[in-house]
């Protein structure tokens, strides 16, 4: 097996969300994330029912979870800061 001793590390982020449609996750800061070298992004849900989801992509994510605009990603890392 070969490492990819080269590839980026991955890039956190905060999933917000400004309105809450389903009346589940709540508004703000409603999960953590984690996008891969690949584009595989996971994220943990910091609600009173907390799941952990794998996506294809991030892409993937905001389709399924982006309510029509009403969520988005805040990075907390910068992308070229995790070139080795």
């Amino acid at each position: 097996m070969k490492l990819l001793d080269r590839a980026p590390l991955p890039r956190r982020f905060k999933l917000m969300r400004k309105a809450d449609i389903s009346g589940i996750s709540g508004v703000g800061h409603v999960a953590d994330g984690v996008t891969f070298y690949d584009g595989t992004t996971v994220i943990y849900w910091r609600t009173q029912y907390a799941s952990c989801v794998v996506f294809h992509s991030l892409e993937h994510l905001l389709a399924i979870h982006g309510h029509e605009g009403a969520t988005n990603v805040e990075w907390i890392d910068v992308d070229d800061s995790f070139s080795r």
